[in-house]
């Protein structure tokens, strides 16, 4: 199966926010909320001196998201895949898709308790108002939209740096594949569990220690 993954290269990023623009636009994103944004670590001092670290976030498709479990949406049987990957499973109003990896939200089922907001360690969903009032959960999908048109996701797209890359972490070719090779690391929860971040950065020591510290 595959598992869709991002990394993020911190020393190319410019801190420039085409990606968190990019993706408000095409998704009609309120502008108090994000699916992507920019968080800017530094100037501060790091053990190989001055530095600062563009870090663009998102949902981080975790292996075991903690937004899942939470929801109270009764589940039902979906059917996901055709043929021989075609598989059965209970889902509420958020899952993880076991074909790709990707965590998604149902915005017809979904109630807007807001539990998997609150759930989410790395503040990635909000509630996104609807008609007569509404509220959904919403976040990034990785554009999941685009992806079932052979498409790329709007942030690796629009990325002036060529800084962001998308990919399938089952193919050990691909680009997001060699970063990890490489050494890219993915951000703590700081819940002293790691429910297993799908988004994942590679950078300098400096910008490293700026990020995770």
């Amino acid at each position: 199966m595959a598992q869709y993954a991002m990394v993020i290269d911190l020393r190319k990023c410019l801190g420039c926010h085409s990606c968190a623009l990019a993706c408000k636009a095409r998704w009609q994103v309120p502008a108090a909320e994000s699916r992507c944004r920019l968080q800017v670590h530094g100037p501060g001092q790091t053990p190989e001196g001055l530095a600062t670290a563009f870090q663009p976030r998102m949902c981080n498709h975790c292996d075991n998201p903690p937004c899942v479990p939470v929801c109270p949406v009764t589940p039902l049987s979906h059917d996901f895949g055709k043929g021989a990957q075609k598989t059965a499973m209970p889902i509420a109003a958020t899952w993880k898709n076991p074909l790709n990896g990707i965590v998604e939200v149902d915005p017809a089922r979904c109630i807007g308790c807001g539990a998997c907001v609150k759930a989410c360690p790395y503040e990635a969903r909000y509630l996104k108002s609807g008609p007569a009032g509404h509220k959904t959960a919403d976040k990034c999908d990785f554009c999941l939209e685009l992806l079932e048109t052979g498409k790329e996701p709007v942030c690796v797209g629009n990325c002036l740096a060529d800084a962001m890359f998308f990919g399938n972490l089952a193919d050990s070719e691909s680009a997001v594949s060699r970063y990890l090779q490489d050494g890219a690391v993915r951000l703590s929860a700081g819940t002293g569990s790691d429910p297993g971040s799908n988004v994942y950065y590679y950078g300098r020591p400096q910008e490293l220690y700026m990020m995770l510290s």
